[in-house]
């Protein structure tokens, strides 16, 4: 599993915000789940929130930084779960999730989505995972498949994060990352700027109660990308990251 491919945007978004690999989760089954994972997510024009005003964010207060909690217990020593149910902890699983997910490895995504998915999902998931790690090789520079050559890695840093709660055990979360990779060890690195969002839910029947992926539509939750620490960055409904 990568990010379980969601949301191909117009090119208006396109020239405003870093894009990696984009397919739609119009089709949710169809597109293989791939991006909420594994993708900067653009969004169309009508849907996406209205663009601030200069006199709107001069009035915007920032809010202060959230502080995403530990995960209770480490599963199979490498994926971090059992979150607090609170609109944070819900937050915190998307950031352990992409940190598991964003991998050139087929076969880690692939475990990761029996962990992070919704169980309905998860065979869906799966399925994703090798050709979701052969995307993000390409979008890297590498070749899709074979070996991965030394020191070229993939990293996904929050920075930004927002949410609203739809229902009881339900957290709709955007999430703002700098995503950095590097080819190889003598390759430069290259960093970008990611938004991201996907909606979860509090499952009971999971590990006594733990927060999963639905692969439900938050397009109209995801703001543009901005400046951390910036007005604009508060107007648009971002925190930043402690």
């Amino acid at each position: 599993m990568t990010s379980l491919q969601q949301f191909t945007r117009t090119a208006e978004r396109r020239r405003r915000r870093v894009r990696i690999a984009v397919i739609t989760l119009a089709g949710l089954v169809a597109a293989a789940l791939l991006a909420v994972l594994m993708t900067g997510k653009p969004h169309s024009p009508h849907r996406a929130p209205a663009t601030p005003t200069s006199s709107s964010m001069a009035g915007q207060a920032a809010q202060p930084p959230v502080l995403l909690p530990q995960a209770g217990r480490m599963l199979d020593d490498k994926f971090p779960v059992a979150f607090p149910f609170t609109p944070e902890g819900a937050a915190a699983a998307m950031a352990a999730m992409l940190a598991c997910t964003w991998t050139l490895d087929a076969a880690a995504n692939q475990a990761a989505a029996d962990v992070y998915a919704q169980p309905r999902l998860r065979a869906v998931a799966r399925r994703a995972g090798r050709p979701a790690a052969a995307d993000l090789r390409l979008q890297i520079g590498l070749p899709a498949s074979g070996a991965v050559p030394e020191g070229a890695y993939v990293s996904l840093i929050p920075i930004g994060v927002r949410w609203r709660q739809p229902g009881p055990g339900q957290v709709q979360v955007a999430m703002m990352a700098t995503f950095t990779s590097a080819a190889g060890a003598q390759a430069a690195p290259l960093t970008q700027t990611v938004t991201l969002g996907a909606a979860w839910r509090w499952d009971r029947g999971v590990r006594g109660g733990d927060w999963v992926f639905t692969g439900d539509d938050v397009d109209d939750l995801v703001p543009l990308i901005a400046e951390p620490g910036t007005a604009r960055f508060a107007a648009l409904g971002w925190r930043g990251v402690a």
